[in-house]
């Protein structure tokens, strides 16, 4: 007798220590159980249940009104309903709601409910219980975070795009949809490049690509020529996009229309040369008539002198003038 209440001991003693995991585990992942008695509607909580609600679990009046009422007026027609289909059609729930807590905390929930039938058609409607909560959040984000690059980039005039390693598209913005003339994003998804590629740069965008696929970010300028097109010139970046474990999962590709810039570069360049030209022109011409000037100078039998007001010395005079005042050079003159 001794032996077996030890025993019995034991395995109560085991029993507790698995019922201890069992709700450090449940505590850890947020997930709680519950169960009702689809007739008598008597309602069992798990103790992570009543930690998620912040209720005490000895002096909480437990009922499916009270339970019921922890959910804020746009989630609670819907678990109403949920729980009313699946005790008279039997229906399975799965639904992701608000919650208030006793507290005061807003909690979002994942529901998950089903019918076990038992003898007598008796039904037990159980289900678990979790707090996702922080899983929200960071969904909130993300779509907080994609409006933001949606909006940005679909207000920019350079063509953006979004690349996997095969060369798949799978994003691009309202403007690449314009200066490629394409039909819409839908279509456009899921093909290569390549495709949308003018053929006079295939290659370059192939190589380029390739670099990007590497690790590198890649700039570089593209000269388009099309049959009875204006040449179009496009400076394209791409940068590799890199996932959590640091190994590039996409590369993203941006263009910008560079051609009126082209154009002004161009205009100023031929205005330099134009005013090089008139310069040396009007250089040639200065010294054509300085020549001119020079040997009229050298050359006139009279006497030709410059003076240099206040101290009216004389700079220079020509032969004619050196023989006059019978000097030996213009430097004594």
């Amino acid at each position: 007798q001794q032996l077996a209440n030890l025993e019995q001991l034991k395995i109560e003693q085991e029993l507790k220590e698995s019922e201890a995991l069992l709700d450090q585990a449940s505590h850890t992942a947020k997930v709680g159980g519950w169960n009702f008695d689809a007739k008598t509607l008597d309602l069992n909580w798990s103790k992570e249940t009543y930690r998620i609600h912040e209720v005490n679990e000895s002096t909480f009046k437990l009922t499916i009104k009270n339970a019921i009422n922890f959910y804020t007026p746009e989630s609670r027609p819907i678990i109403e309903k949920a729980v009313n289909r699946a005790i008279k059609y039997g229906e399975p729930f799965d639904v992701e709601l608000e919650i208030i807590t006793a507290k005061g905390n807003q909690r979002w929930v994942h529901s998950l409910g089903k019918v076990i039938k038992g003898k007598n058609d008796d039904k037990v409607v159980s289900g678990t219980f979790q707090d996702i909560t922080e899983r929200k959040k960071v969904e909130e984000e993300l779509k907080e975070n994609e409006l933001r690059f949606k909006t940005v980039t679909h207000a920019t005039p350079d063509c953006m795009k979004l690349v996997d390693l095969n060369r798949k598209i799978t994003f691009i913005n309202e403007s690449t949809l314009k200066n490629h003339g394409l039909k819409s994003v839908a279509s456009t998804i899921g093909k290569d490049l390549v495709s949308i590629t003018p053929k006079s740069v295939e290659k370059q965008v192939i190589a380029d690509f390739n670099k990007a696929k590497k690790g590198n970010v890649v700039f570089s300028n593209y000269i388009i020529k099309k049959n009875n097109h204006p040449t179009k010139y496009v400076y394209r970046t791409y940068s590799p996009i890199k996932g959590e474990n640091g190994k590039i999962t996409s590369i993203h590709v941006q263009c910008r229309n560079i051609t009126e810039l082209k154009q002004a570069e161009l205009d100023l360049l031929n205005a330099k040369l134009n005013l090089e030209q008139e310069v040396a022109e009007r250089t040639a011409e200065l010294r054509r008539s300085e020549l001119k000037f020079s040997s009229l100078f050298k050359s006139s039998w009279d006497a030709i002198m410059t003076v240099n007001p206040p101290t009216w010395k004389f700079p220079s005079g020509n032969p004619a003038t050196v023989k006059m005042f019978n000097c030996k050079s213009e430097k004594e003159f």
